[in-house]
C-alpha cells in the first residue's frame, strides 16, 4: 500500500525527491534492493545534495554485496551532510 501511495504522489509531482527516497525505503524494507536503488537514483537525480538518498542507496548497495559502490555512496552522503 505504501508503494502505491508513493507512486500516486510521484505521479502528481514527479520531481519530488523525498517521495522517491521514501519509496526506496519501502522497497528496501521489502528486500527489493535493485528497485530501491533505482528509486534512490531518481531522488538523487532530482536533488543531488539529498544526503539521505545517498546514504540509503549505500545501504541498499551493501545488501547486494556491492561494497565498493556502497562505500562511495556513504562517503558522498557524509560529504553532503557535513559530518
Amino acid at each position: 500500500e505504501a508503494i502505491t501511495a508513493y507512486d500516486q504522489a510521484i505521479k502528481h509531482k514527479p520531481d519530488d525527491a523525498f517521495a522517491w527516497n521514501n519509496k526506496g525505503n519501502v522497497l528496501g524494507e521489502l528486500g527489493q534492493y535493485k528497485e530501491a536503488i533505482a528509486a534512490y537514483e531518481q531522488a538523487i537525480q532530482i536533488k543531488p545534495d539529498q544526503h539521505e538518498a545517498w546514504n540509503n542507496k549505500g545501504a541498499a548497495l551493501g545488501e547486494l554485496g556491492r561494497h565498493e559502490q556502497a562505500i562511495a555512496a556513504f562517503n558522498k552522503a557524509k560529504q553532503l551532510s557535513g559530518k
